[in-house]
């Protein structure tokens, strides 16, 4: 989530606003939670949010495949584009005693706006954006299918331990899908429109995947094994009984 503004104050303005929405969401999960004498409380805040977040990360997926589709340009961020800013770019070895001045510059990505680019190029760039919705949306799916059982409960049943260890493997999948398509994506797009006003298209293909994916994946597999090994203690208990 990003809240950005023209001064400190508006940035500050919307971050408030998205803080108090979702403080009005736990507010009216926990005031019906109470009135109805519900003890799980908690879980009913992570099942609520799980559900809005993936109401967001769908309508955004979908409004994102739109305008990949039918809108005349697509945008796309290099990191290994190259342009040429002329000797003026250069390092001078500016001293501090002359103040404040700028030394050095230099690109780290570049924001494109393209048209006309061809339907293998889009393609790839929208299965890089639909990885990229379940990565975000995969959270939101765990917690809710854990918060479910447990308020029915039911918080070590198999179909938990089922559902984290299949998370992790969605996680690798799509973690590494989405660096693979976007990056063939925007390689494709890229060459198709440059060389143009100083700017050079990418002479090398990057994959860039996320440590955290595989962090991620790590973690839902640990979470799968530990309910799993919770299904295993509580069938042996209740059959001590």
């Amino acid at each position: 989530m990003n809240a950005a503004g023209l001064t400190v104050g508006e940035a500050l303005m919307w971050l408030a606003v998205f803080v108090g929405v979702l403080a009005l969401i736990i507010g009216v999960v926990v005031w019906r939670g109470r009135r109805r004498g519900r003890k799980g409380i908690a879980l009913d805040i992570a099942l609520t949010l799980s559900a809005w977040w993936l109401l967001g990360v769908t309508f955004f997926a979908v409004m994102q495949t739109i305008q990949l589709v039918t809108a005349p340009w697509t945008a796309v961020t290099s990191s290994d584009a190259y342009a040429d800013w002329g000797s003026d770019s250069t390092c001078a070895g500016m001293s501090p005693e002359t103040g404040p001045a700028l030394d050095c510059a230099g690109i780290d990505s570049m924001r494109f706006t393209l048209v006309g680019i061809s339907l293998g190029a889009k393609l790839l760039l929208l299965g890089g954006q639909l990885l990229t919705s379940v990565l975000l949306a995969l959270p939101a799916a765990l917690l809710a299918v854990i918060a479910w059982n447990a308020l029915r409960g039911r918080p070590f049943a198999p179909a938990v331990a089922r559902w984290l260890y299949l998370g992790a493997g969605v996680v690798l999948v799509a973690g590494i899908g989405a660096a693979i398509l976007t990056s063939l994506g925007t390689h494709t797009a890229l060459h198709e429109v440059l060389p143009a006003d100083g700017v050079q298209a990418p002479s090398i293909v990057r994959f860039a995947v996320d440590p955290l994916i595989l962090g991620g994946a790590v973690v839902a597999a640990a979470l799968g094994a530990v309910f799993q090994h919770g299904a295993r203690l509580q069938k042996e208990t209740e059959g001590l009984v």
